[in-house]
């Protein structure tokens, strides 16, 4: 007996002649239709994500609540814990207080606690100074010979002397800072403010 032969797997039997052809499909992709300006994209893209990320905080407040006590226990100490180490970061954060002088090279560092000055200028250039003059609140000098390139000299009220030789006070609040040098001179304070 004959058996009617299969065809081989994985192809396709042939097709009867009197058959039609099925219809084409329209094809998709930007042959067709023409692409979307770039901002209409970039702004279905964003709502896309914001949606993807809403349904998130969603699903993961629904777990939470879920959750057993303790484990809302300990959530909660590691958000507490974190929120206080972040205020922590953020109070110890030092303020601005360096200002750099272009002609001289000059940089003041004003120091944090006013109670106990020490006032520190930085040679930031690339050249010594020599006969250096630190003149405080217009009264007040400090002085050194030499100060070397990307190096600091600092001055307690200890170290300073006013014209007729009296000594500042120990809590010595400066309104104006001139640097003078055989290379030139800088005002870094002046009425308080750094300039």
């Amino acid at each position: 007996m004959n058996k009617p032969s299969r065809p081989p797997t994985g192809s396709v039997p042939p097709r009867p002649p009197h058959a039609q052809a099925p219809a084409a499909r329209p094809r998709t992709g930007s042959r067709t239709t023409p692409a979307a300006p770039i901002t209409e994209r970039l702004k279905d893209g964003a709502e896309d994500t914001a949606l993807n990320a809403v349904s998130l905080v969603k699903e993961g407040w629904r777990d939470f609540l879920k959750t057993n006590r303790y484990f809302k226990y300990k959530a909660l100490v590691v958000l507490l814990w974190s929120a206080l180490a972040l205020a922590g970061i953020i109070e110890a954060w030092p303020e601005e207080s360096v200002h750099l002088n272009e002609q001289l090279g000059a940089r003041l560092v004003i120091p944090p606690n006013p109670d106990y000055p020490a006032f520190m200028i930085i040679n930031e250039s690339d050249t010594a100074w020599k006969d250096v003059v630190v003149i405080i609140n217009g009264e007040f000098r400090g002085t050194a010979v030499m100060v070397e390139p990307h190096s600091d000299f600092t001055l307690t009220p200890k170290q300073l002397v006013g014209k007729k030789g009296n000594v500042p006070p120990t809590n010595l609040r400066a309104r104006d800072l001139v640097v003078r040098t055989r290379k030139g001179e800088a005002v870094l304070l002046k009425d308080g403010q750094q300039l």
